[in-house]
């Protein structure tokens, strides 16, 4: 960690995250963020653990929405957070 660089927490906003506000209620839908990264991740790598796979195969199977998501949150869009 560089000496100049500040690290602000991010709110997600309907994933519980700050202490002084509700998360947001969508129900009976499901948040994007949350519902893709279970579908893409959980959901279609089950294979990879019923077959044993090696860590490697889960990575080069790694979301590319997830991936640009990373990308645009490291360079301060704030706007990937909501």
């Amino acid at each position: 960690r560089d000496a100049g660089t500040e690290w602000k927490a991010l709110d997600f906003r309907c994933l519980p995250g700050a202490t002084d506000r509700l998360p947001c209620l969508l129900s009976p839908y499901h948040s994007r963020l949350d519902w893709e990264t279970w579908i893409q991740t959980t959901a279609s790598m089950e294979h990879l653990f019923e077959k044993r796979a090696p860590p490697q195969e889960y990575f080069n199977r790694f979301p590319n929405f997830l991936h640009q998501l990373v990308l645009r949150i490291l360079h301060g869009d704030e706007d990937a957070v909501s």
